[in-house]
């Protein structure tokens, strides 16, 4: 079902700023809730869970983007509420990843090496009872505010609304997110550091809300279809990179908790005047070291690419038509 589709009667870009944000605002709410539902459900097919935290980001920025003219109906409080039931999704997403990214490249370590990737896998897969509790608990997290939310957001006949139609509502909102992101990618440097990978995170973020901000105009909008695509592939990258760095650090816990299991054993056996074993430390950090060669190869390219299509005059064209699109959306129609 097309966003804003729930007023049917009525064009999206005609309707009152308020009403139309509130439009958009209720399909990805019923989106979110028939993946809560899977998600509770005997008939997940596996994509429930991500379907439910893609849905819950939608929703949460819309209310973000629009919330000058929501604020009555759904203030701050509830940003917070639909912000704290995203974060249970966390974890489970990032290990997730980082597992995919373990098993598809096994088979680039030398056989020696190899059981490294099961060590960290046992470590990131959690048991089946643990992802029933965290799915029940985050259904439960859901429906505590769902029906609430559907209420404040419902049309109805006494919410008068003689603001600017939502077109122009938008339009100022797109100007605004684009001036973010820009902003966000002047920040972002050639280093590849902890702080320049928090930099990276954050225009990402910052591209999404206006990947979010475009999406529901699409059907009225065609210009929107190729700046959605843009921000997409630009997500892409950006997610990886994030990923990347979320990895890197998870390999570098690992090392070191091997190597400090490998200290006390050693310590133990001297106590008991024994010989040491060969620790196998060295053959996890070895591992580990080949890891992080092949994740520091796909990262390189990734900020080679980043820097390439967005950073200094790589982006101009996309940020032309970003601000085109808002110029026409706040023309009135003849």
């Amino acid at each position: 079902m097309p966003m804003g589709s729930t007023d049917p009667q009525r064009h999206l870009l005609a309707l009152p700023g308020r009403a139309g944000a509130a439009a958009i605002a209720r399909g990805q709410l019923e989106q979110v809730c028939d993946a809560a539902a899977r998600l509770h459900g005997a008939d997940d097919d596996g994509s429930a869970l991500h379907d439910f935290r893609v849905g819950l980001r939608r929703l949460r920025s819309t209310l973000r983007t629009y919330e000058r003219v929501l604020y009555d109906w759904v203030g701050p409080a509830w940003h917070r509420r639909i912000a704290a039931v995203a974060r249970l999704t966390n974890a489970a997403r990032d290990a997730e990843v980082q597992l995919l990214w373990l098993r598809g490249h096994v088979e680039a370590l030398p056989v020696e090496h190899r059981p490294v990737v099961d060590m960290l896998s046992a470590r990131l897969d959690d048991d089946g009872d643990a992802t029933i509790a965290l799915r029940r608990r985050i259904f439960e997290r859901f429906a505590d505010i769902e029906l609430a939310l559907s209420d404040l957001l419902a049309p109805r006949s006494e919410r008068v609304d003689d603001g600017p139609a939502f077109a122009s509502v938008a339009a100022e909102r797109l100007r605004e997110l684009a001036r973010s992101l820009q902003q966000r990618l002047t920040r972002i440097t050639p280093t590849d550091s902890p702080k320049n990978a928090d930099r990276i995170h954050r225009a990402r973020i910052a591209g999404k809300r206006l990947r979010y901000a475009l999406e529901p105009l699409r059907n009225e909008v065609p210009a929107a279809v190729d700046l959605v695509a843009t921000l997409k592939s630009f997500q892409d990258v950006g997610g990886r990179l994030n990923d990347q760095h979320l990895l890197a650090q998870q390999l570098e816990r690992a090392r070191r908790k091997a190597t400090r299991r490998a200290e006390r054993r050693s310590r133990k056996h001297q106590r008991a005047g024994e010989a040491p074993a060969t620790p196998p430390a060295p053959a996890v950090a070895a591992g580990i070291a080949l890891l992080h060669e092949l994740l520091a190869t796909e990262r390189s390219a990734d900020l080679e690419r980043l820097h390439r299509l967005w950073l200094g005059d790589g982006s101009a064209p996309f940020f032309a038509a970003v601000t085109a699109l808002a110029d026409d959306l706040a023309t009135p129609a003849d």
